[in-house]
């Protein structure tokens, strides 16, 4: 049994319904194969897809940590991924070291949710220059 196959047989019916709500379009032609054969040996209807994800008790109140804040799922990953420079006085100490920091990135592996990456959640964001300097048209 390939991989896909496997993780595809250990989902509910509920992550089966978010995986195909919020990843699906990313999937190659042959993983999207196999998905609807699944969905066709349960006998899950569109509508019946819908329906798990719109009656979903998740929504951002779960009570643990190890939990997909969208879809509910325990299904995580967690990787490692070089620290990006944020904008922050953290960075300074990798430059002069030259050693590369290191943080954990954790996505859902269900809906694809990203529930902590330290990379983007401190990005210094620049809009306001923009809108600074931004020209009026005459």
């Amino acid at each position: 049994m390939s991989g896909v196959r496997e993780f595809l047989k250990s989902l509910s019916d509920r992550e089966l319904a978010f995986l195909i709500k919020f990843k699906y379009s990313g999937y190659l032609n042959n993983s999207k194969k196999l998905i609807l054969e699944e969905v066709d040996e349960r006998g899950l209807s569109n509508l019946a897809l819908s329906k798990l994800v719109k009656d979903s008790p998740f929504g951002g109140d779960v009570s643990s940590l190890n939990q997909c804040m969208r879809c509910g799922s325990f299904k995580l990953s967690t990787v490692s991924e070089l620290k990006k420079f944020t904008g922050r006085m953290e960075a300074i100490g990798y430059i002069f070291s030259g050693k590369s920091g290191k943080v954990e990135k954790t996505e859902c592996l269900v809906c694809g949710y990203v529930l902590s990456d330290p990379n983007r959640d401190r990005e210094v964001k620049f809009d306001w220059v923009e809108r600074v300097f931004r020209r009026k048209k005459k």
